[in-house]
């Protein structure tokens, strides 16, 4: 049960993370996506380094802050994806270069 618990917290990190890193990026990299990107990067790699060494029995706080920090960003890290992906593409044919890529990785489930 518990475990559903700190997934839930995990996708909601998810949410929350992608537009904290629209923000970050945006305020303090001045729109520079790929320096957010190594914050980003960064963060992921440390969260999920304190998920692998949690002792059993940990905090139910730090599991779940843990679970919310890394899902906002080994979750939430493709929203920014998404939307930087514009931006390292030339001008003309902008639309359908950051469109295509998404539309065939979701094709094979349907």
């Amino acid at each position: 049960m518990a475990a559903g618990g700190f997934l839930a917290t995990c996708n909601v990190g998810g949410i929350a993370g992608r537009v904290f890193w629209g923000w970050v990026s945006d305020r303090w990299f001045r729109g520079r996506r790929m320096m957010a990107f190594v914050g980003l990067g960064a963060t992921e790699v440390a969260s999920l380094l304190v998920i692998a060494g949690l002792e059993p029995g940990a905090p139910t706080l730090l599991l779940t802050g843990t679970a919310f920090v890394a899902g906002a960003t080994a979750v939430g890290w493709t929203g920014f994806y998404n939307s930087s992906r514009p931006d390292t593409r030339r001008a003309s044919p902008r639309a359908s270069r950051s469109g295509l890529p998404p539309s065939w990785r979701r094709t094979p489930p349907v």
